[in-house]
């Protein structure tokens, strides 16, 4: 399991998502065959532009998964990710927006093939002051039961956010076969909770 990852979002130019998707593969292709450190590098959009739609998005979701903060630092100063970020900076509209957690309990990948999933789902939880050990303990609770009970998520990870202001926030990466895994799953955690 990595024990640092980043949730980041992307702002394009309309019209340059197709662009995008290129720029990335390139990036993605060179992080798997030269960073040992990289676990994990998906990227995600709204289910509400779907297959038919694919160059609409104007917004792209983002996890990349690390060994450690010194494997992020030295990928993030690589002068391939130099070099791609300065040609991905004229197709943003801003800067991205890059947060960073620590990795706490569950499982990346199930499958271990990294299969492609029907679905992504990224929950960010803001808890009560002094309550977020308290959330962490109920959810590692929960992955473990995920893991053990459900063939269609693929993906199960909850996260720590570090930083200043981020004290009560924690994150939950889930990767499904279907949405049906996903709903299935939901009406299921309702009573555990």
């Amino acid at each position: 399991m990595s024990n640092f990852a980043l949730f980041i979002i992307v702002n394009l130019v309309p019209g340059k998502y197709d662009e995008w998707v290129k720029i990335t593969k390139d990036t993605r292709e060179h992080v798997t065959a030269s960073e040992p450190g990289c676990v994990s590098y998906y990227f995600g959009t709204s289910e509400i532009h779907g297959a038919e739609k694919r160059s609409k998005p104007t917004v792209v979701w983002a996890y990349e998964a690390y060994q450690s903060r010194d494997d992020f630092i030295t990928h993030v100063q690589s002068e391939f990710v130099a070099k791609m970020m300065a040609n991905a900076s004229r197709i943003l509209t801003t800067p991205p927006d890059v947060p960073m957690y620590e990795t706490i309990h569950g499982f990346l990948d199930k499958t271990t093939d990294m299969k492609e999933c029907g679905l992504i789902w990224d929950t960010k939880i803001a808890t009560a002051t002094g309550k977020r050990e308290t959330v962490l303990q109920r959810l590692k609770e929960l992955a473990g039961w995920v893991e053990a009970n459900e063939p269609d998520t693929y993906t199960f990870l909850v996260h720590r956010a570090v930083g200043e202001g981020a004290e009560n926030e924690v994150r939950i990466l889930e990767r499904y076969a279907s949405r049906d895994g996903m709903d299935w799953r939901r009406t299921r955690m309702r009573s555990r909770w």
